[in-house]
């Protein structure tokens, strides 16, 4: 009967958590990775470490295969399992396990684009312009194309980049309040903090189509058509009946408030109202309209 108790009990804990620890000497001080719980009994993490685990009841014991053979002790709650770190060296620490996973109402909360600012610690890496999209199936993609792994439990977010070869990049760790995001992220070496806002994404979508069709300027000399492939605009003109050359455009931010269906481009910026076309040839700080056109399908 125990033993079917203990079965059951891995069955439950099975599959992916989020870790953070700290080992309380300060020599290690803290971190955090993503853990694969088997059935059998074995684990494994991001960074390709092994190890076992067992639970029996509310108690969780896993241990690492190589020296120092960390182990972590703990008591189950849920979704959540806390407890103390101890090694071989005699160095002490604790942890917590969240169980992760980018789906139900809590991680849903996440889904979509997040932006603001990073701060890594006694470099020039950071950013005040930043964001992440994150999607429906646990991956991410931020402003510069990298990507990774996202999961969530509660208030609290995990993701994690996965480079090219399939190596792990920097972790972020962050607690949601509201439509903001707080929280600390490490590579390995360096460590910062970071702070998101959720971003209007109904405004640019509707802005996107809103520029998507044919245009032409009073005289009917210049024609411009547009559609999309993604983020990048694909940009046609046509000038005096000399036939149609393609130029593309990356999709910025939709910017500044008060404009209806503004959108900066690589320098330029095309505002939208009804029919009616305008294109500045700036970043949407000056407010004068340049080439006008109209639509005509």
């Amino acid at each position: 009967m125990l033993a079917g108790a203990v079965a059951q009990a891995q069955t439950d804990l099975a599959g992916r958590w989020d870790v953070s620890f700290r080992w309380h000497d300060g020599a290690q001080q803290e971190g955090v990775f993503t853990l694969d719980l088997a059935r059998n009994g074995t684990w494994r993490n991001n960074y390709n470490e092994t190890g076992t685990w067992r639970a029996s009841g509310d108690y969780f014991t896993m241990r690492y295969d190589d020296p120092p053979n960390s182990e972590y002790r703990g008591t189950i709650s849920g979704n959540s399992i806390s407890g103390v770190i101890t090694n071989a060296r005699g160095e002490a620490g604790s942890f917590t396990l969240q169980r992760s996973g980018a789906s139900g109402a809590s991680a849903s909360d996440f889904i979509g684009r997040w932006g603001g600012s990073t701060d890594w610690a006694g470099t020039d890496y950071d950013s005040t312009g930043a964001w992440w999209q994150f999607n429906s199936n646990g991956t991410f993609v931020d402003n510069n194309g990298e990507g990774g792994e996202w999961s969530a439990s509660g208030n609290r977010l995990m993701f994690q980049y996965v480079r090219a070869n399939g190596s792990r990049g920097s972790t972020y760790v962050a607690t949601r309040s509201g439509n903001s995001l707080r929280g600390t992220m490490t590579n390995g070496e360096i460590s910062g903090t970071f702070a998101l806002s959720r971003m209007d994404t109904t405004a640019a979508t509707n802005v996107m189509q809103a520029l998507v069709g044919e245009w032409s300027d009073a005289t009917g000399g210049s024609r411009w058509r547009f559609s999309w492939q993604g983020d990048t605009l694909i940009w046609e003109t046509n000038y005096n009946g000399e036939g149609w050359s393609v130029r593309t455009r990356q999709r910025g931010a939709v910017t500044p408030a008060g404009y209806v269906g503004f959108i900066p481009i690589e320098g330029n910026a095309f505002e939208v109202v009804g029919n009616q076309l305008w294109l500045h040839y700036d970043d949407g700080t000056r407010t004068e309209r340049q080439t006008a056109m109209t639509r005509v399908r």
